[in-house]
């Protein structure tokens, strides 16, 4: 890539993207132009910079954390990461992530894999919008039996559709801290962060409604029948959603301690 494609690219580039296009890019310019391409864009990417990568964990996974000690393990987090890491498979990824599909089981898999082998995940962990599919379910199954690792419990949080995508397309996360919130208590894109103050406020592009509604349509498609397949296991607990999340998080703790 020259000099000069990719100064195009990266003005066309949002801010959320151009670290990812400026990590991606530098592994393909000449190595002397790289000085000039940092000091050139330092100041246009200065907020992509500041962007970290963190869990975006709700309220009732927090609790379950705190008091189990254990992980959450979300492949929408582990797939960002890799975006992040502004490799061409990052990028491949993030064209699917925005066009409302899923990425490949085997691709999944292998993240997911890695991420169990870590010495944080030996005591327990909690698994977030995985697996999706009957494919993944049974891959996942493999993958536990060669770790010598039991599943012990899967929860349905029944949800109806409408709340879901008023609650995605109405969500705005913070890119410098953990901090969750949404539109419905007035913020707004581009508000400075309520909690650290630091950073802005910015929507996913795949918490946009078109994105969210194709998802949707791929989740009862793909991943309802998922719930069959547990439900014969005997592991699936069916809880309903939308309630308040002390309520909700009580009635999980009554269904693992019964």
């Amino acid at each position: 890539m020259s000099f000069t494609n990719f100064r195009q690219r990266f003005k066309n580039c949002k801010s959320a993207e151009k670290i990812s296009t400026l990590g991606s890019a530098l592994q393909r310019v000449p190595s002397d132009a790289q000085p000039r391409l940092y000091s050139e864009f330092r100041e246009q990417s200065k907020a992509a910079v500041r962007t970290r990568t963190f869990s975006k964990i709700s309220f009732v996974q927090k609790i379950f954390i705190k008091k189990y000690n254990i992980p959450q393990i979300s492949t929408g987090d582990l797939l960002r990461e890799e975006i992040k890491g502004g490799s061409n498979l990052g990028n491949e990824i993030q064209e699917i992530m925005s066009s409302g599909k899923f990425v490949s089981d085997e691709l999944v898999l292998s993240l997911v894999s890695k991420k169990l082998g870590q010495n944080e995940c030996k005591d327990g962990f909690i698994l977030d919008g995985y697996p999706r599919n009957i494919t993944q379910a049974e891959s996942l199954d493999r993958l536990f039996t060669s770790k010598n690792i039991e599943l012990e419990y899967v929860f349905l949080i029944d949800v109806p559709s409408e709340t879901l995508i008023a609650r995605c397309t109405g969500r705005v996360l913070c890119d410098s801290c953990d901090y969750i919130g949404n539109m419905d208590r007035g913020e707004k894109i581009n508000d400075s962060c309520p909690k650290c103050n630091d950073g802005k406020l910015y929507q996913r592009e795949d918490d946009k409604e078109e994105t969210v509604k194709k998802r949707l349509d791929v989740y009862q498609d793909q991943t309802a029948p998922i719930i069959d397949y547990y439900a014969k296991k005997n592991i699936l607990h069916k809880v309903i959603g939308g309630n308040d999340p002390s309520t909700l998080s009580n009635k999980i703790f009554q269904i693992i301690n019964s």
